[in-house]
């Protein structure tokens, strides 16, 4: 197979994209010269901010009843002096109009128009940064620590917790390891170490929350000395890196970056509580399947029978006294959420000590977010109504921080998240019209308003000039590629067309695909009958095709300990740092991409 050692670099014409898109979303002549004009005076912030205010404006103009008239645009009446497509959605008067066809498509056309430059991830400056990291440490002093909040409501939902969820609350660290063994996430890490330092500090630290009277009787001994990691590894291993990346016009986006040692036991616990959340609530929390929300958030745009919350930075929100305090008498998860990451180091190299239980990027986060939220709406809905537990347990539907709770109770669910540190975003939360959104999906009166982003979150260098947008980086490829063929898939096909005019300039003629594979090539819902029909094409497929880079480390000892405890069979110190059991361990880093030409069957294509 031969690598692909081309360099990659594409300049995409913005002005060229919205001329296409405007064909597919019918905006009119008039409206796309004044874009255009408007485009060439105030540069890329008019697609990434400008235009989706307009888009926004629209969906809280649904839930409201009337046209709310943003300020960024002239006004003609109620409505405005562009975009005519509007008086498809609204009367004269700003009001929604009930013919729910038309608007729909009206709807999906203008956001398509309007947000499609949205999330598109470009480079911020040293001031943005500052911004970011102050409005960090803002959020961070806001998270509630120990006394700061209802302790009476917060021991409601542990005994909850140890009620309702037994086999999750009374779990051990032998039976958490026992099925789910540390494992590396999908996510970016820090500390990777490949040194036999960094196996021993993970085991060592895995080793004493498994067995920890074992391990402090152990800790006197001489070998202790012998066997001891490096202390400078040791001070790595317990701080998080925290960093901002590049994520839409709202600024960066905050991740975390956990030691990667810790990363592995983060993970066992994520796959313990995710898999026994599900479950225990028969998916009423999930962390796979959106499609149990969507397909509320579907049918509630019919009926209202159900409304759809959305909170604001619920990741960094979970406060860690809170989870301290459900899990207090839960020995396993105990073990797990005490030896998080407590420490964090910010960009500008300032190191401060959390108050919330994990950043996005921790294997803690997003299963013990969605406990804490599942307990809190439904115990306050429960001492406000005086229906039973399991009753109103089976009406809340969460995913991350996606929730579904009845109409009815739509105040309760407000006012139960505030009491649990939440604050719950109004502008992105409906129940008094017919729009829902959910997990990604948007509809109005059962149709799907969805459409399509440029988001480009991996490419790493962009610039924007004079209306064209430079890009030069291995990953531009395969998200281009990937992007074209959501847009084939959302039948907006000239501007996918454009993009595969420029990937063809780099690659080649591309070939036709009908699934999602790893390769470079064309979309189509249907493959070529040529394709089959002629023998030498038939053998003599050439393609591009996308290998994710990985990275070696030595973490066999991880899994070494792991089927020991799976065994019941006592494990010595020797034992897990025996030569015979190391071996490398190959991790797939996220994001990182390369290529190499493949001659493939077209049954491989889809």
């Amino acid at each position: 197979m031969a690598r692909f050692n081309v360099p990659i670099s594409f300049k995409i014409d913005t002005v060229e994209v919205l001329n296409r898109l405007a064909y597919e979303c019918s905006i009119d002549p008039v409206t796309l010269d004044y874009c255009r004009s408007r485009l060439k005076n105030e540069g890329l912030k008019f697609l990434t901010v400008t235009l989706p205010e307009l888009s926004k404006a629209i969906i809280v103009s649904l839930e409201e009843g009337f046209f709310v008239r943003p300020t960024s645009f002239a006004w003609k009446g109620a409505l405005l002096k562009h975009f005519p497509l509007l008086s498809e959605i609204f009367d004269n008067n700003g009001l929604v109009r009930d013919n729910s066809q038309i608007c729909c498509i009206a709807i999906k056309q203008m956001r398509q128009f309007c947000e499609y430059f949205y999330k598109l991830s470009m480079d911020f400056s040293e001031e943005d940064l500052v911004k970011a990291e102050n409005k960090f440490l803002s959020h961070e002093r806001s998270v509630p620590s120990v006394g700061e909040y209802d302790v009476d409501f917060i021991d409601q939902l542990r005994k909850d917790f140890e009620t309702y969820y037994p086999q999750i609350s009374s779990a051990s660290v032998h039976d958490i390891l026992s099925a789910n063994p540390p494992r590396s996430g999908s996510g970016t890490y820090s500390s990777v170490q490949s040194s036999e330092y960094g196996a021993k500090w993970f085991t060592r630290r895995i080793y004493d929350i498994s067995s920890p009277e074992k391990w402090r009787d152990y800790a006197y001994s001489r070998r202790e000395t012998r066997y001891s990691p490096c202390p400078m590894f040791k001070d790595e291993c317990d701080r998080s890196q925290v960093l901002f990346v590049p994520k839409d016009s709202r600024g960066p986006r905050t991740i975390v970056r956990e030691p990667f040692l810790s990363l592995g036991y983060q993970m066992a616990y994520f796959d313990f509580l995710s898999k026994s959340l599900e479950r225990a609530t028969r998916h009423r929390i999930n962390f796979q399947d959106q499609t149990v929300n969507q397909k509320l958030a579907e049918s509630s745009s019919i009926s209202k029978g159900y409304s759809t919350l959305d909170l604001k930075d619920a990741s960094d929100s979970t406060s860690g006294a809170v989870v301290d305090h459900i899990v207090r008498y839960s020995p396993g998860l105990r073990a797990f959420i005490s030896r998080r990451t407590r420490v964090v180091i910010l960009p500008s190299g300032k190191k401060i000590k959390l108050r919330k239980l994990s950043g996005m990027g921790s294997g803690l986060t997003f299963p013990t977010m969605a406990l804490l939220i599942h307990l809190a709406i439904v115990r306050y809905i429960v001492n406000m109504t005086g229906f039973s537990y399991k009753l109103v347990s089976s009406h809340v539907y969460v995913y991350g921080d996606d929730i579904v709770v009845p109409t009815d109770w739509y105040d309760y669910a407000v006012e139960a998240l505030s009491k649990a540190s939440f604050q719950v975003n109004l502008k992105k939360s409906f129940r008094k019209g017919f729009f829902r959104e959910s997990c990604g999906a948007d509809y109005y009166y059962g149709q799907d308003v969805s459409f399509v982003r440029l988001k480009l979150s991996a490419t790493r260098k962009k610039k924007f000039h004079r209306g064209i947008l430079f890009l030069k980086s291995q990953e531009a490829l395969h998200e281009l590629d990937v992007h074209a063929a959501e847009l084939m898939k959302h039948g907006i096909n000239q501007v996918a067309e454009y993009y595969y005019q420029l990937i063809e300039k780099i690659v080649g003629r591309l070939p036709i695909k009908t699934g999602d594979v790893p390769f470079i090539a064309r979309y189509s819902f249907v493959m070529p009958e040529s394709y089959f029909t002629s023998p030498t094409l038939y053998e003599k497929i050439k393609c591009v095709q996308v290998v994710p880079r990985t990275y070696e480390v030595h973490d066999r000892e991880t899994f070494f300990l792991s089927a020991r405890l799976r065994d019941s069979k006592p494990a010595t110190w020797e034992d897990l740092f025996s030569e015979s059991c190391r071996d490398h361990h190959r991790i797939s880093i996220p994001r990182k991409t390369r290529y190499k030409y493949s001659t493939v069957n077209p049954l491989t294509l889809t």
